[in-house]
């Protein structure tokens, strides 16, 4: 809603007259860009989707040719959603060239970085967002994933100070009163929680320096598990990047064969891997020892795999093996 009334100050009385409006964002995206676009008005087939690499990132040549789509045919594209940390694969979209074709096309750039924006509290890591954030029209990060604080605690900043104020404000002199350090007039909600206290309490309490630690301890967690699942034959590592999120596969015997294969080979000689994976996923929830989940990606042709995504600075190499440890055990004795 703030970037199209940005965008079209007239929209904010006249809606969105003869406008075909449309968000663009990566099959990889969070399903609620999605349902914004629902509540705005502009339904599901208002948002275009790029493709995305094998790693799970936005495709940034075919960001370029979506745009001049609907550009020809007739739709006014608006607004860029990269993600920042996708919630499936971990992929960080490349936000420095998605940057450009928005200054090129004059689009409203936004960075979902909700799950993996906690990254710019490391040195280390903080480049996979600040390489392109500086361009980009608004950021959102949630606290309370990567960072720890108490759920529900999500921040959305904004290049411009003002913009908010300018987009959404209205006349409401009975509870707003001219003050600039009011937000409530900008944004659409009124009343609410103090969420942003408890980042702050968080924050008094961890420092930057805690809140650093946090991070890379899950990034080290996250890089541990790979290299121990790629020296594994029974388990297929589906992305080899640098992010948050471990995904991988269990091979049965009759496929361990696959193990190097290209991803596209194992797909098509797999075909029942997605119920293999919910099958054990299954059982360790009954055993109780330890809990991870599962997700398919079908923009990338995959069915189910175990995804575990890294927050927490408390997770040790035990627990990691214990990762490993069950799913040997409850495979071997699920499918031999």
């Amino acid at each position: 809603v703030t970037a199209r009334n940005s965008l079209y100050p007239e929209a904010r009385k006249s809606g969105n007259g003869d406008k075909k409006l449309v968000v663009i964002a990566s099959e990889g995206c969070h399903y609620s860009i999605t349902k914004a676009a629902m509540v705005m008005g502009l339904g599901t087939d208002g948002v275009k989707k790029v493709k995305c690499d094998d790693n799970g990132g936005m495709l940034v040549e075919d960001l370029r040719r979506v745009v001049e789509e609907e550009l020809k045919a007739g739709r006014t594209p608006f607004f860029v959603n990269a993600t920042s940390g996708t919630t499936v694969t971990g992929a960080y979209d490349r936000v420095e060239d998605i940057a450009q074709v928005c200054k090129d096309y004059n689009l409203w750039f936004h960075i979902d970085g909700a799950w993996g924006g906690s990254v710019i509290f490391s040195q280390k890591y903080a480049h996979y967002v600040t390489n392109g954030s500086r361009y980009c029209d608004s950021f959102t990060i949630d606290a309370h994933k990567g960072l720890g604080v108490p759920t529900q605690c999500s921040a959305l900043l904004t290049r411009e100070p003002d913009v908010l104020q300018r987009s959404n404000s209205l006349d409401a002199a009975y509870l707003y009163h001219g003050d600039s350090l009011d937000l409530g007039d900008g944004t659409l909600g009124c009343g609410r929680r103090g969420d942003s206290l408890k980042w702050f309490l968080s924050w008094q309490y961890h420092g930057t320096e805690g809140f650093r630690t946090r991070v890379d301890k899950a990034m080290e967690n996250a890089s541990a598990l790979r290299r121990k699942l790629r020296d594994r034959p029974e388990f297929y590592l589906l992305f080899d990047q640098e992010c948050l999120n471990v995904c991988f596969y269990y091979l049965a015997p009759d496929l361990r064969h696959l193990k190097t294969a290209p991803r596209q080979q194992l797909i098509k000689q797999a075909p029942n891997i997605g119920k293999i994976t919910a099958a054990i996923h299954d059982e360790i929830l009954i055993r109780g020892r330890i809990m991870y989940d599962y997700s398919p990606a079908k923009y990338l042709g995959l069915q189910s795999f175990f995804r575990i995504p890294f927050n927490s600075d408390r997770i040790e190499e035990r627990h990691l093996d214990l990762v490993i440890e069950e799913a040997l055990e409850v495979g071997k004795a699920l499918f031999g």
